[in-house]
């Protein structure tokens, strides 16, 4: 299994015009992990928060119940660099294909290994992709766009925007339920 992206990570100022214009008209920003993305919703119902505990003081004690971002992997920002969220996350594919990589942290015990599993992202179910993903809390994950699809520009076809994604994260996301760097069994 080849586990390397396609595209090679460049900056904004080298993106096709088919991704500038989708980051532009959806008022996309920079992702910290990578990507691009903007907030769509928060819900303004809000529950204890299930991560508070005595060694996590500086956590909210509530969090939303959800919260959902759209997430765009272009060929020129084309990876999610590892990381791990407290909350359940749903993904749901728009348009291009991503691999999601899914270390199942939860499942590691000393002197074993944790289940790793590979996963597109995409509309070609009769390959065997997904259109829907859902990566429990407490699990490793990262990202590489495979498929940027393509669009039709003056009747040419040209290089798509990329991998634009929905996720729906439950409870709601916030940067401190988010862990980029203790992948310390791998």
């Amino acid at each position: 299994m080849d586990f390397k992206p396609v595209y090679p990570s460049k900056d904004y100022l080298k993106e096709s015009t088919t991704s500038k214009n989708l980051i532009s008209l959806q008022k996309l920003e920079t992702h910290p992990e990578g990507g691009y993305f903007i907030l769509k919703d928060v819900s303004p119902l809000t529950i204890p928060n299930p991560f508070k505990n005595p060694s996590l003081p500086d956590l909210p004690s509530t969090k939303p119940i959800s919260s959902s971002i759209h997430y765009l992997l272009t060929p020129h920002s084309a990876k999610g660099h590892w990381h791990r969220n407290r909350s359940t996350i749903y993904h749901a594919q728009h348009c291009g294909s991503a691999r999601y990589l899914i270390i199942h942290a939860s499942e590691w015990e000393p002197g074993k290994h944790a289940r790793i599993e590979s996963v597109v992202l995409g509309p070609n179910v009769d390959k065997g992709e997904v259109m829907q993903l859902v990566v429990q809390g407490g699990t490793y994950k990262a990202s590489y766009l495979i498929d940027a699809g393509t669009d039709v520009v003056n009747g040419k076809a040209t290089e798509g925007a990329g991998c634009l994604i929905t996720e729906v994260v439950v409870p709601g996301f916030g940067f401190e339920g988010m862990y980029t760097s203790e992948c310390v069994f791998l």
